[in-house]
C-alpha cells in the first residue's frame, strides 16, 4: 500500500480499516455519533480525553464510550491529549480529525495513510504510553450524568487548568500517594463509613468496579483531597509493601474525632479484578520518578505530570493488549 495523502475519503478509509481488525487508537475528542465513524472491534485500544472538561463541553460523550467498553474495547482517558492516531493491523492514519459527525459532514479534513512498519510500530508505541486511567463502565456511567451537548457553531469556552506540561506528557486528574497500614479501624471510623457507604456503593454498580475504602487522620490529606482525584494506596501488611492500582475518589465523609483532630474515610472506585504489585518492583520500574513514592507515613500529591502517568502506565501498560 506505501504511503499516500487521503482527504475527502478520510472517514470511509478510517470506517472501512476499523470493521476489518482490532485497532489501537489515541484520539483527543469522540463526541456522539463516534461508534458509527468508528466501528472498533473487542479487543481494541482506545484513548481519548474524557476529562470533565470535555465531557461538559460535548466534545467527548461518555454514551459512546460506554457503547465500546460493553464490547471489550479497553478505553483510558488523557486530559491533554491533542493526537489523531489510528491503527489497524499493518496500516496506520494520521491526521487532523476527532471522531465526530461534525469532522465527517462539515468540516475539511486531511490524512496521510502509511504501511510504512517503521511507523505503523511507533504509532502502537505511542498509543501503548498513553494508557494507564482506564475508564471503567461505572466511570463512564458516572461521567454521562455531567454530559452536556455542544454548542455548535461556538468554540468550546476555555477553563483553567491546574498544571501545564512540556513535552507533550500525558495529564490526568490530580494522582495522590497514599500510605496505609491494614490495621482495624476504630469505632468512630466504622460509624462514618456505615453512613456514608450506601451512598458510595450506589456509584459503582456494575460488574466491572468495586468499593474500596480507607480511614486517614490529619490536614495533611483531609484539605485538599477531593472526589475525582485518583488515588494509588500503598499498604504495608506486616513487612511487606503493596501499591494498588489508582482509583477515582467517589465519595469523603469527613468528621472530627474525640480530640478535634480532621478525620476521613475515603470511598475509591477500584476496578474489580485491579492487581497490587511490590513496591520494590514499582520502584524499579520508576527509575528517576520514584521519589514520588513515600518514604514515610505522610501522603504525596504527584505534581510532576511525568510521574504520575509513568504510574498510572505501570498497570495501564497491560490492559486490552491483544495477542
Amino acid at each position: 500500500m506505501g504511503t499516500e495523502f487521503i482527504a475527502s475519503s478520510v472517514w470511509s478509509r478510517i470506517t472501512k480499516l476499523a470493521r476489518r481488525v482490532p485497532g489501537d487508537v489515541a484520539v483527543a475528542y469522540f463526541a456522539r455519533g463516534a461508534r458509527k465513524l468508528l466501528p472498533l472491534k473487542p479487543g481494541s485500544r482506545l484513548v481519548v480525553d474524557a476529562s470533565e472538561r470535555a465531557v461538559k463541553s460535548g466534545q467527548t460523550d461518555p454514551a459512546e464510550l460506554l457503547y465500546f467498553i460493553n464490547r471489550s474495547v479497553a478505553v483510558h482517558s488523557v486530559e491533554n491529549l491533542h493526537a489523531k492516531v489510528f491503527v489497524f493491523a499493518d496500516t496506520v492514519v494520521l491526521g487532523s480529525m476527532n471522531v465526530s459527525r461534525r469532522s465527517a459532514s462539515v468540516l475539511q479534513e486531511a490524512a496521510v495513510l502509511t504501511s510504512s512498519r517503521a511507523v505503523v510500530a511507533e504509532a502502537r508505541r505511542f498509543v501503548a504510553s498513553h494508557l494507564g486511567e482506564e475508564v471503567t463502565a461505572e466511570h463512564a456511567r458516572r461521567l454521562k450524568t455531567i454530559y452536556k451537548p455542544p454548542q455548535v457553531g461556538h468554540a468550546p469556552r476555555s477553563t483553567p487548568r491546574q498544571r501545564s506540561t512540556k513535552g507533550g506528557v500525558p495529564e490526568h486528574p490530580p494522582l495522590w500517594v497514599v500510605p496505609l497500614t491494614t490495621d482495624n479501624w476504630d469505632e468512630d471510623d466504622e460509624r462514618e463509613a456505615k453512613r456514608a457507604r450506601p451512598a458510595a456503593a450506589r456509584r459503582v454498580r456494575g460488574g466491572s468496579e468495586k468499593l474500596q475504602e480507607f480511614a486517614w487522620v490529619g490536614a495533611s490529606l483531609c484539605e485538599h483531597l477531593e472526589k475525582g482525584h485518583l488515588v494509588l494506596q500503598v499498604v504495608k501488611a506486616g513487612r511487606q509493601w503493596h501499591a494498588y492500582q489508582a482509583a477515582h475518589v467517589i465519595e469523603i465523609r469527613h468528621f472530627q474525632g474525640p480530640t478535634g483532630a480532621r478525620r476521613m474515610v475515603v470511598f475509591l472506585a477500584a476496578r474489580l479484578h485491579a492487581h497490587r504489585k511490590d513496591l520494590r518492583v514499582v520502584r524499579a520500574a520508576l527509575g528517576g520518578h520514584q521519589r514520588v513514592l513515600p518514604n514515610g507515613w505522610t501522603p504525596r500529591l504527584v505534581r510532576v505530570p511525568a510521574a504520575a502517568h509513568a504510574l498510572l502506565n505501570l498497570w495501564g501498560s497491560g490492559g486490552g493488549r491483544r495477542k
